[in-house]
């Protein structure tokens, strides 16, 4: 087969086996014709990750943890209908763990405790893959960035490159500015959401929905919008812009009472804002 039609390859990390979004990953490229060479597991309960997030997170830790281990796909019945185990329904994806579906479709499965340690990186290079896809799992630095050709794609839950950090539907909602709800799919660099940009997908605003919803629905979007960017990039349709520092700014975790404010202003919300 020439090489310009040989399968493309990925390696998929994978922030835990209870990971809807890499669930939803792994199968959608695989039908989209893109070989996963392997997938990435982090353990879920490590000293090293807890520490690192608890300092980061605080509370929300707990919470994260309880709904990942505990209530998975029910944590989204209270939400609207762009969910998640939505996405898994309309697309005839079991509700399963990464790690079964993996045994099931003998994907080859590395877990490990930090997706920086030496020997996984080492992993992750002898699979020759074309990319790696982040679905989740923390900080990556400059060995695993520099490991495959095409580098690290991720999806991140906003406009790039005006709002990088945490929190940003949010952040976005109270600063007014709508148009930069989405999110973005970019090349992963040493930087926090500096990457160069493939795609973005803004998010319009709908009447009546709570921040819960929406990022619900942001999240819904992104099960798409990685794969569709990912295949396009691999064979060469679409080109990674790089991005200025100082075209952005990083936010931090929003404090209950701001986020009170934006739930007021959504609230107040007549219609999709576009």
């Amino acid at each position: 087969m020439p090489e310009n039609l040989s399968p493309k390859t990925v390696i998929i990390l994978s922030p835990s086996d209870f990971s809807l979004y890499t669930l939803s990953t792994i199968v959608s490229l695989r039908r989209a014709g893109v070989q996963v060479a392997g997938v990435g597991l982090l353990r879920l309960i490590n000293p090293s990750r807890l520490l690192f997030e608890g300092r980061r997170d605080g509370v929300r830790l707990l919470k994260k943890i309880w709904n990942k281990l505990l209530w998975r796909n029910q944590i989204y019945e209270s939400s609207g209908k762009e969910t998640m185990p939505q996405f898994l329904k309309e697309n005839d994806i079991p509700l399963e763990r990464v790690s079964a579906v993996c045994k099931r479709e003998g994907i080859p499965m590395r877990c490990c405790s930090n997706f920086n340690q030496v020997d996984f990186v080492d992993w992750v290079r002898a699979s020759h893959a074309d990319a790696v896809v982040f679905t989740g799992g923390g900080l990556v630095r400059q060995p695993l960035l520099d490991v495959t050709p095409k580098g690290i794609i991720n999806c991140h839950m906003g406009i790039l490159p005006g709002y990088r950090g945490m929190d940003l539907p949010e952040w976005a909602i109270l600063n007014g500015k709508f148009e930069q709800v989405g999110c973005t799919v970019h090349i992963m660099n040493a930087g926090v959401d500096t990457g160069p940009i493939l795609r973005r997908y803004p998010v319009a605003l709908q009447h009546g929905e709570n921040i819960r919803q929406l990022r619900d629905r942001i999240e819904y979007l992104m099960c798409s919008a990685m794969t569709r960017t990912v295949v396009d990039y691999l064979e060469g349709h679409i080109e990674a812009k790089p991005q200025a520092v100082v075209d952005g700014k990083q936010f931090f975790m929003m404090t209950p009472t701001l986020i009170n404010v934006v739930e007021a202003r959504l609230a107040s919300l007549g219609g999709s804002q576009r």
